[in-house]
């Protein structure tokens, strides 16, 4: 079906591969953290996670995840502007605002890079919230 496509995507992979190039997909088993387990290896030093925080397997978190997870479900089936906006989100505006020190900020969330979102509150100058 893809005709000479397939034999010249295999050989681009082979020279991406041959050059050191190529990223094989990294399988954990175990929690995020600065130590890693891999199926073969144990405590492999990782230096790429986004988990600056140390938050990822933190048992407060993970415990507050359980439980928003029993109340809310495991989320939207879509963006919230198209589902609806749960109270859960208008809540942690709220807490942000508080947070600032300013009125109630929208939060908007995007995936999978840091992303700034400006937005306007009214009365106010653009902000911006950095989520990831």
């Amino acid at each position: 079906m893809f005709g000479n496509v397939q034999s010249q995507l295999d050989s681009q992979l082979r020279g991406i591969q041959e050059a050191g190039l190529f990223k094989s997909e990294r399988i954990l088993a175990s929690p995020q953290n600065a130590r890693v387990d891999l199926p073969a290896e144990k405590g492999v030093l990782n230096l790429c996670a986004n988990n600056y925080l140390g938050l990822a397997n933190y048992p407060e978190v993970v415990r507050a995840a359980h439980e928003a997870q029993d109340r809310w479900g495991y989320g939207l089936s879509s963006v919230r502007f198209i589902c609806g906006t749960q109270e859960i989100h208008r809540e942690l505006e709220r807490r942000l605002g508080e947070f600032l020190g300013m009125e109630k900020r929208k939060a908007w969330f995007k995936k999978p890079s840091l992303t700034p979102i400006p937005f306007r509150s009214a009365g106010s100058d653009w902000d911006r919230i950095y989520c990831c």
